[in-house]
């Protein structure tokens, strides 16, 4: 089995994404997005055990390692996304257009700052479907 199964990441994350909620949660636009480094700090927060199976780097700016978190939750995701029409899951890019500054906050720890803003890259974006 891998990570993903073991800590049944599918579901978990579904539910994560299933309690945002937003300012009118009937608005037209539908459910808020969430980035793949709040998704991350939220698994950090509410199951560490996973977020340490996944390698337990927050990600962002100065962590001096390339492989993070929420990359690999937004690199599971959207693979998942797109091999099954069924994934109650969907994802969305941000564009990094005119931002130069991210910051994400994490309960108990130092923020991450993003490493996709000024030119480097969109930032992914998930919610649950519906």
């Amino acid at each position: 089995m891998s990570i993903w199964e073991d800590h049944d990441l599918d579901q978990m994350l579904a539910e994560m994404l299933g309690a945002v909620t937003g300012n009118d949660d009937a608005h037209h636009l539908g459910r808020p997005w969430t980035t793949a480094y709040q998704l991350s700090a939220r698994l950090e927060q509410t199951h560490p055990e996973a977020f340490a199976a996944l390698g337990g780097n927050p990600g962002g700016e100065g962590t001096g390692q390339r492989s993070s978190v929420p990359q690999k939750l937004a690199n599971q995701l959207s693979r998942r996304i797109l091999h099954r029409a069924d994934y109650p899951i969907e994802g969305a890019f941000l564009s990094n257009d005119g931002i130069d500054d991210m910051t994400f906050t994490r309960r108990g720890h130092r923020p991450v700052r993003s490493t996709l803003t000024r030119d480097r890259g969109d930032l992914s974006m998930f919610r649950l479907r519906g």
